[in-house]
């Protein structure tokens, strides 16, 4: 009983941990894809105390996911606005296969 209810706490104090932390970035599913590049992430060297500390924190990258997708869902209409006030062009969606409109 003790282990479901400490799962269930920490789950609630994860729910889009990622994308609160994101919002002041002018990118579309921030939240989410710092998730992802935390799961992707192989740039700590094996064989150190590091391996121990990805091997607990990667799960909960796992199970933020899901909840990261769901809020940056919900914020889109204010990331479109952050991403056109910003002028980054990194974020806007621009089809290659279109020729630009003259």
């Amino acid at each position: 009983m003790k282990k479901i209810l400490a799962t269930i706490s920490i789950t609630l104090l994860l729910n889009a941990c990622a994308t609160l932390e994101t919002l002041d970035k002018p990118k579309f599913y921030s939240g989410t894809r710092m998730d992802i590049e935390a799961l992707n992430d192989r740039s700590r060297s094996h064989g150190t105390s590091a391996d121990l500390a990805d091997a607990f924190i990667k799960p909960l990258y796992l199970l933020d996911l899901p909840f990261s997708f769901v809020a940056d869902t919900a914020f889109l209409p204010i990331k479109t606005i952050q991403v056109l006030a910003s002028g980054d062009e990194e974020d806007k969606t621009q089809r290659s296969d279109v020729p630009p409109h003259q």
